[in-house]
């Protein structure tokens, strides 16, 4: 279960957002939260607003980087054809 108090952030900062969608800082801080809860899609998101804004910006490059290995090593296994498969 998650704790109150980082619930409480999550509502903190998605207010923070729409009230100032550009605030860099707390759109990282909240991808970054909602990676650690294992919301990728919502935390890829994210990462690419600040991406759109701050094409350089490393912390999000590398969220984005993380979560994408993450989503790509959850993924189950494709059957490997064999000899004499189609």
């Amino acid at each position: 279960m998650k704790s109150d108090k980082e619930t409480t952030r999550l509502d903190q900062l998605q207010n923070m957002l729409a009230l100032c969608p550009t605030d860099i800082l707390a759109r990282c801080e909240l991808a970054s939260l909602l990676e650690g809860r294992g919301e990728l899609d919502e935390a890829v998101r994210h990462w690419k607003a600040v991406l759109e804004s701050d094409q350089n910006n490393l912390q999000a490059r590398e969220g984005l980087t993380r979560c994408r290995r993450t989503k790509r090593s959850e993924r189950p296994e494709e059957p490997k054809a064999g000899p004499g498969t189609c």
